[in-house]
């Protein structure tokens, strides 16, 4: 995490547990632009049950996406300049709409980050 923390111009998707570990995500986010990968509820309780994960706790899996979403929800509200909601998108699709966010909210984002 260091060394990425320490580049420039690359895409990092740290998933929802970063939120949990805030030295290691402030690190990584200083200088950043980040954005917050979303999904339905429906939508991520499907894509679990297409690739279990060791459970996190004996919570059943809407209560724990639930518990998830309390315990992180604010600090990717915090730190997150966009949310953006995969529930309907592709991978090429989705690298579009952060392309169109970064170009609609910020249309000079190098000059707002700060690269040594």
């Amino acid at each position: 995490m260091v060394r990425v923390s320490a580049s420039t111009g690359l895409g990092v998707a740290c998933g929802g547990g970063a939120a949990l570990a805030p030295g290691a995500l402030a690190r990584l986010t200083r200088g950043a632009l980040v954005a917050h990968l979303d999904a339905r509820d429906d939508v991520l309780l499907r894509r679990w049950t297409v690739d279990p994960r060791a459970a996190l706790s004996a919570l059943e899996p809407a209560a724990e996406l639930a518990r998830q979403r309390a315990e992180r929800d604010a600090v990717h509200a915090r730190l997150a300049w966009c949310s953006v909601d995969t529930s309907d998108l592709p991978p090429a699709e989705l690298a579009e709409a952060l392309a169109a966010a970064v170009e609609r909210e910020m249309p000079d984002p190098l000059r707002w980050l700060s690269v040594p």
